[in-house]
């Protein structure tokens, strides 16, 4: 816990590193991380993490827990709020597509140049 990521290690004056001396780091394989979030002006939103896969269902139900929670913390309307996403097929699917109709929220989806 506090660490700033540096490690320290005691050699003596003029000894040059060696194996010992250093860590090494994995790139890639380290696992993963699917997480969603929102933000405002204000600040950051609620987000939670996604364990397993993300299909519409749940896209949905974080739709109507997470962001109306944040909605409500940032005491925003769904008309104040200029929402992005891109087309993945799970904000794509019907039942986001009537939620998000429903919400009464802007969207701003891929491409950029489109508000909905």
């Amino acid at each position: 816990m506090g660490s700033d990521g540096k490690q320290w290690v005691w050699k003596r004056e003029g000894e040059g590193l060696n194996n010992k001396l250093i860590q090494g780091t994995v790139k890639f394989g380290g696992g993963s991380l699917m997480f969603w979030g929102c933000m405002f002006w204000e600040g950051v939103g609620y987000g939670t993490k996604i364990d397993g896969r993300m299909d519409a269902d749940l896209f949905v139900s974080i739709l109507e827990d997470e962001l109306q929670q944040s909605l409500q913390y940032y005491n925003k309307k769904p008309e104040d709020v200029l929402f992005q996403q891109d087309n993945d097929s799970k904000h794509k699917s019907k039942k986001a597509q009537k939620w998000l109709q429903e919400s009464g929220l802007q969207l701003m989806e891929w491409p950029l140049n489109k508000l909905t």
